[in-house]
């Protein structure tokens, strides 16, 4: 706190210093005049004696222990006055570095909202995430009855919850159906997550149990949208898959847990659970530790209950483990995988590219001030006082550039929040928080050392007597020419390596649409229906409404093909095991492939021909008779050259359990993608609607009339045939395929942007010390014109040192291109980054982007006048 007062009351100080030396000079003064001397023989002994009155002030001021704050400020005063004369010099560095901050703080940002933050639940590290894992070590869930089991039998927790998910059709007298996403929660979920009802109530434990009245409680998002934030929507009746339930509460905004949920239901009303068995482990449940527990306590906790399980019911539960996790690892992205590794190691390589690039400018900077610093230091200003000062300019090159690259991290995080966020979990969001800021300020400050040190110990290095007597120059430069040389070499080999990932995506691209079947989008248009489990509780029923809306769609005029699917091509698909034989096989687990339940004229709807044999028709999937379609690229996987039409293969379910059922291949259709990711398609089954009809379905017509127009017609037909299921998600094909592909476009343009810049840097870095060079020499090259050498000779002299300056990094660039394949490659790509193919294309663009740029401080110097060069010096 003295400290703290002598910093603030400066001036204060120094009157009292002034005073103070004042009265000890007087006093004494006064002592010699007592002993017999004249005043001015007085005053002249006590100055002798005294010293300068100004050195014991420094001496003072010295001893208070605040000096070198003032210094700080000082240095920080002058290096805004040498910023702001050489302001092109400032202004690149800091556009520079700010371009490297940025670029990482955006990184940082994605890191921090995918693998980092998680979910906003109080005390979230408190919370667990159970599951379970069977014989073959595959993670599941649990069934009700081991949920019910676990509630009673762990201590741990202060309390267990579990919840299920699907889609549901909420439906009221004064709007139209809407398909929502609803969660099944048990009574006390949102006591375990500590969230209270913005408005009425949320679960009791009466409310969860068989039987009960049904209830649901809505999101703040629906309310709000749906019903305008009517405050008197408690008490209000809905339908909700077609059973009429009380509106109970509204959550408050953001709560959506756990999968952007829209309603929540007591887990009692989750369709077909009374008929669960213990081997139906299709519940989440999490649970809060209490204050004392710890996460190994309640591993030990479930380790007993799965062995009292397993002794009670080996049936169900003989080898099935109880695991417990943090309900973040469950939910977020994992640091420490090599995506995300990778992720920041280019954006870090982004930042070191910057920094070498400001080290240049600053580095030349330094040796044109050489003589400067040569006076400084001969009116006795010290080594480490000179590092200090010239430490200080570059913090204020940092404190801009961070602040220029916030603001280029807050654009990109808005760029990305609005790109990626609309179908993103809810605690996903692009956006800065205090870790971001901190990471940020760390950043600009750690990088005043990364760009600012090597050129401040450069400086300090300098030869008072060589500087003053104008010979020492070329000492200078020549330490100046190898730290630049060095700097240059480092920032090409870390270019090279983001380049290369660049032309490895791109080729990778290429190749994976020069494989894609192209689908006739032109006039497609898909939207979905969702069929209320309540009012179709049978497969007969579902069936029944399908090949009625399929013969409806067929007979409207505007349409000319229609058809349904469970799922849209890049969409994805439900994961089955399929064995193709039923051959022993040492244990080795049946392969997950994807499946699409299609419905009749699927094919042809989508124009895609058949390879081979044929189509799905209706009698597909009824008793004794089912027939599926697979892709080529199943057929190439699992049946070689073979002809795969005839063969058997066996389906089994989408969960474990069950006997798979026989099916005959009657049809090879070409490899339509449905993962949008990937070099080649993956194999794909497609199943025909009446062997299992999904109560959620995708609808494709080719349509006539302007797409406003059929989607009328089409909601207008469907609620002829059952006004309480929605329409949703209405887009043509062409917009289904540009958003399936959207992640993958943002990927690369992120990949693509980082090595743009690094390149540009790079580029500009080069041009910077070629030209710098050329001023430098212009008496040597003013000299070689003038004793008649020819402007082609100079602009091949200097291209020459240019390029010879880029050799060096584009050999430690393909080191380090080997270095990345071996500890970041994907060892399943089809490319990869040491291909000669790569290198060859990256070190020609590289080289010849650099050659451009040279050229110009070449051609410069070849057209100079040699006499104002001679001149000059």
């Amino acid at each position: 706190m003295n400290w703290l007062k002598r910093l603030l009351r400066n001036d204060q100080l120094e009157s009292e210093l002034d005073r103070e030396l004042q009265y000890h000079f007087d006093r004494q003064v006064d002592e010699h005049v007592r002993a017999g001397l004249s005043v001015e023989q007085a005053r002249r002994t006590v100055r002798a004696r005294f010293g300068g009155l100004d050195q014991v002030k420094e001496e003072c001021r010295d001893a208070r222990g605040t000096r070198w704050v003032a210094d700080f400020f000082a240095d920080l005063r002058y290096g805004a006055r040498l910023a702001a004369r050489d302001r092109s010099t400032t202004a690149f560095a800091i556009v520079a570095l700010a371009l490297g901050i940025g670029v990482n703080s955006t990184f940082f940002t994605v890191v921090n909202a995918v693998c980092l933050r998680g979910l906003p639940i109080d005390q979230v590290d408190r919370v667990l995430f159970v599951g379970s894992q069977n014989q073959q070590g595959l993670d599941q869930g649990l069934s009700y009855a081991e949920f019910r089991d676990l509630q009673v039998r762990t201590h741990a927790f202060a309390g267990v919850a579990a919840f299920a998910t699907s889609a549901a059709t909420l439906v009221d007298d004064a709007r139209p159906a809407e398909r929502l996403r609803v969660a099944y929660v048990s009574a006390d979920a949102f006591a375990q997550l500590r969230e209270q009802p913005l408005r009425g109530r949320d679960f009791r434990a009466l409310d969860d149990v068989v039987n009960a009245a049904p209830i649901v409680v809505l999101s703040f998002e629906v309310w709000d949208r749906r019903y305008g934030a009517d405050a008197n929507i408690v008490g209000r009746s809905v339908r909700v898959n077609g059973t009429a339930c009380t509106i109970v509460g509204v959550m408050p905004r953001g709560v959506r847990f756990p999968d952007n949920a829209d309603l929540w239901q007591p887990l009692a009303q989750t369709p077909g659970l009374a008929a669960q068995t213990r081997t139906d482990r299709t519940l989440s449940v999490f649970g809060r530790l209490t204050d004392r527990a710890t996460l190994q306590e309640a591993r030990g906790e479930l380790e007993r209950v799965a062995r009292e399980f397993a002794r009670e019911s080996p049936a169900s539960n003989e080898g099935v483990r109880l695991t417990a996790v943090p309900i973040n690892e469950r939910y977020n992205a994992r640091l420490t995988d090599l995506v995300w590794i990778a992720f920041m190691t280019a954006g870090l390589l982004v930042l070191l590219v910057a920094c070498a690039n400001v080290a240049n400018l600053l580095m030349m900077r330094a040796t044109v001030r050489s003589h400067e610093i040569g006076v400084r230091l001969s009116l006795g200003a010290t080594r480490l006082r000179l590092v200090r000062q010239l430490l200080a300019e570059s913090l204020i090159i940092a404190a801009l550039g961070g602040l220029l690259g916030l603001g280029l991290s807050l654009a990109g995080a808005r760029l990305l929040s609005v790109t990626l966020t609309e179908n993103a979990p809810y605690w996903l969001r692009f956006t800065m928080d205090a870790r971001g800021f901190l990471l940020l300020a760390a950043i600009s400050l750690t990088s005043v050392f990364v760009f600012g040190l090597a050129p401040a110990l450069h400086a300090a290095r300098t030869d008072i007597n060589d500087v003053l007597q104008e010979t020492g120059r070329s000492n200078t430069g020549r330490r100046a020419v190898r730290w630049t040389s060095w700097f240059v070499t480092a920032e090409f080999a870390m270019t090279i390596v983001l380049v290369a990932a660049v032309v490895l995506g791109y080729r990778s691209y290429r190749e994976a649409a020069a494989s894609d079947v192209s689908i006739d989008s032109a006039d497609l248009l898909t939207m979905w229906i969702a069929l209320p489990q309540d009012k179709y509780p049978t497969a007969e029923r579902q069936i029944a409404f399908y090949e009625r809306l399929g013969e409806r769609l067929r007979s409207m005029g505007p349409i000319r093909a229609a058809t349904i699917a469970s799922a849209l091509p890049l969409g994805g698909g439900a994961r089955r095991p399929i064995d193709v034989d039923r051959r022993p096989q040492n244990g080795r687990p049946p392969a997950m492939v994807t499946t699409v339940t299609v419905g009749d004229d699927y094919f042809a709807t989508l124009a895609i021909p058949m390879v081979r044999g044929r189509a799905l028709e209706r009698r597909d999937g009824t008793p004794g008779a089912l027939n599926v379609v697979v892709n080529e690229r199943f057929a190439a996987l699992y049946f070689a050259r073979a002809d795969p039409i005839g063969m058997r293969i066996w389906i089994g379910q989408t969960a474990a359990g069950g006997t798979p059922d026989e099916a005959t291949i009657v049809g090879m259709a070409p490899s339509v993608r449905q993962a949008s990711q990937g070099i080649a398609p993956e194999p794909v089954v497609y199943l025909p609607l009446r062997f299992e009809p999904p109560l959620t379905m995708a609808v494709m017509v080719r349509h006539a009339l302007p797409v406003d127009a059929t989607s009328a017609a089409l909601r207008a037909e469907l609620r002829a045939q059952d006004v309480d299921i929605p329409l949703y998600r209405v887009l043509t094909m062409d917009q289904v395929i540009s958003e399936a592909k959207l992640a993958g476009r943002v990927s690369n343009g992120l990949i693509t942007t980082i090595a743009v810049i690094a390149l540009g840097l790079a580029v500009v870095g080069l041009y910077a010390v070629t030209a710098h060079s050329v001023v430098q020499r212009r008496r040597e090259i003013g000299v070689r014109t003038a004793l008649g050498a020819r402007p082609t000779g100079v602009m091949s002299m200097v291209l020459g040192g240019a390029l010879k300056q880029l050799g060096p990094g584009l050999a430690l660039g393909v080191v380090g291109t080997f270095a990345w394949q071996r500890l970041l490659g994907d060892p399943g790509q089809h490319y990869r980054l040491t291909d000669p193919a790569t290198l060859a294309i990256v070190i020609t663009a590289v080289v010849f982007v650099s050659a451009v740029a040279c050229a110009v401080p070449a051609r410069r110097a070849a057209l100079a006048d040699p006499v104002a060069a001679l001149r000059r010096d």
